[in-house]
């Protein structure tokens, strides 16, 4: 569109205009009749409006590779951002949580045995559930710079079972 316009000013030093004309001198007393101008451009080329339409188009080219600059580093972060996120939930559900979840059986089979004071066991739970609060923290974590990049391209990416894993299972019975 830009680019459009700029071609405008380029026509606009020639100019044709029509319209009627009417004068009192007339065999009747008044006539009416076509009237016609047209300029010709010997001196005045529209320099002022050619450069003007020529800093336009320039300005247009440049906020049109700025917005390109800025959604390349938009996807960038996002999936930088993404990766991020999904290595901390594979760490946390590889191995921080399977290690918590053992230790705290550990801990109570040892308070049940009379081993271990129930403070242990206490310990042993909120280190667990801290582990699993974590875990959703990073999976809604994930969804953030999924929903960036999403929005940076201009459409859907990812569908919501592939993005994400499942959350972790209800504490039942422990």
């Amino acid at each position: 569109a830009a680019e459009r316009r700029a071609s405008l000013p380029r026509k606009a030093c020639w100019r044709l205009d029509g319209g009627a004309d009417g004068n009192s001198r007339g065999i009747k007393g008044g006539e009416a009749g076509p009237a016609i101008r047209l300029d010709i451009p010997l001196f005045h080329r529209n320099q002022g409006g050619l450069l003007r339409a020529d800093a336009e188009l320039q300005q247009a080219l440049y906020n049109r590779d700025a917005v390109r600059n800025q959604i390349g580093l938009d996807v960038r972060t996002a999936l930088a951002q993404l990766q991020q996120a999904k290595d901390n939930v594979e760490i946390l559900k590889g191995s921080m949580i399977p290690a918590l979840q053992e230790g705290w059986g550990i801990a109570r089979r040892g308070y049940e045995s009379g081993g271990a004071p129930y403070i242990v066991v206490l310990q042993a739970a909120t280190q667990y559930l801290s582990a699993r609060s974590r875990l959703l923290d990073q999976m809604a974590a994930m969804r953030r710079p999924a929903a960036e990049l999403e929005r940076s391209v201009g459409r859907a990416i990812f569908a919501p079972a592939e993005l994400l894993p499942p959350p972790p299972q209800p504490i039942v019975g422990e």
